[in-house]
């Protein structure tokens, strides 16, 4: 568990601390207070929906967290914001996602039993329902590359690939623990990838730009955020405030995923289509 914990920290958390940076690239008139202000609204009223409705902001994460890890997936696809791009990178999420907590589910149901809040959503952990939707959306994936290869927007081999990449990680998520599996998608495939994807951004719009430069601009709210969630892993092992682990961890990870998909979809949209063009 401390080595995920590490992982997490060093690596997952690095890939959405320069969200400012790539916004202030894309736009002429950028305004810091404006980001700031639209950035911190979102998580503070992502903040309300939890305290208020812990159900549908739980669905609502699950739902974000797929189109979001689809959204890194396919960033490089032609028209990467039309229709059929978009329910592509939902469905390729919620195979992901569904597969992930099929696997695993009652190490999901014994976390979520864990938290007095969450106890009332465990309904939506049930096998019948995650197999529904794994199989709808597995289902919907494949015609949706099938579609995007007779579009020829991808050819045989990266049609195969995509097939061979989600078998892989579905396995992984079968054999391995829920955290240790998480871990593994979530830093190696999901953060290094969008972490390559924001240095080859920055890489042409920075003069001189290094390695080293892009560790200086990821370390400010990378060393901030990770203090922060060293005193928040801390405080949960301290059992200090009458809130469970596994509540206070996903306000916490949705409250940052939601204006950082917001952020990656403006970037992706920048990024590949100057790419396209040249």
């Amino acid at each position: 568990m401390n080595l995920s914990i590490i992982c997490i920290l060093f690596l997952g958390i690095p890939h959405g601390a320069i969200d400012h940076i790539l916004y202030e690239k894309q736009e002429k008139r950028f305004s810091t207070l404006r980001f700031n202000t639209i950035y911190l609204g979102l998580m503070a009223v992502y903040l309300v929906f939890w305290i208020l409705f812990p159900t549908p902001s739980l669905i609502a994460f699950l739902i974000l967290s797929s189109y979001h890890f689809g959204q890194s997936q396919f960033s490089d696809l032609p028209n990467s914001t039309d229709a059929s791009h978009n329910f592509l990178a939902l469905s390729w999420g919620m195979v992901l996602l569904s597969g992930l907590v099929l696997f695993n589910l009652s190490e999901v149901v014994q976390l979520f039993e864990e938290s007095e809040t969450l106890a009332s959503s465990s309904f939506i952990f049930q096998h019948d329902v995650f197999l529904l939707i794994f199989v709808l959306s597995l289902s919907l994936t494949v015609l949706l590359l099938l579609f995007h290869l007779k579009k020829k927007r991808i050819g045989v081999k990266r049609l195969f690939t995509e097939v061979f990449i989600l078998s892989l990680l579905l396995a992984i998520f079968y054999f391995l623990p829920l955290l240790i599996a998480f871990t593994i998608y979530f830093t190696i495939w999901h953060s290094c990838r969008v972490l390559y994807e924001e240095y080859e951004f920055l890489a042409q719009k920075i003069a001189d730009f290094s390695f080293q430069k892009f560790i200086k601009l990821l370390f400010p709210y990378s060393a901030i955020s990770i203090c922060f969630s060293i005193v928040g892993i801390m405080v949960l092992r301290s059992d200090v405030i009458g809130i469970s682990n596994i509540l206070l961890i996903l306000i916490f990870l949705s409250i940052l995923t939601l204006p950082h998909t917001f952020v990656i979809y403006l970037f992706y949209k920048s990024f590949y289509k100057k790419e396209e063009l040249t």
